[in-house]
């Protein structure tokens, strides 16, 4: 619903998209897209709350700015 309506009220399509998947946490899981495949992504990888959706060119800036990488020991 959210990226339909994003879409309809004059969003690109191919605008990144992103969700961090319980955020901070050792289960932290990250999905990238974009806002036309976020809702295909979501069915497919079974995303559940709480979940962050993030859209917008700083999508893109995810491998500079990572701080927290999933296969990090700590």
């Amino acid at each position: 619903v959210i990226c339909a309506q994003l879409i309809k009220h004059g969003i690109d399509r191919n605008t990144p998209a992103a969700m961090v998947e319980r955020g901070t946490t050792t289960k932290q899981k990250v999905y990238t897209g974009t806002v036309e495949t976020l809702p295909d992504i979501i069915r497919t990888a079974k995303v559940t709350a709480p979940t962050l959706i993030i859209i917008g060119s700083v999508v893109s800036l995810r491998e500079k700015l990572a701080w927290y990488q999933e296969d990090d020991p700590d």
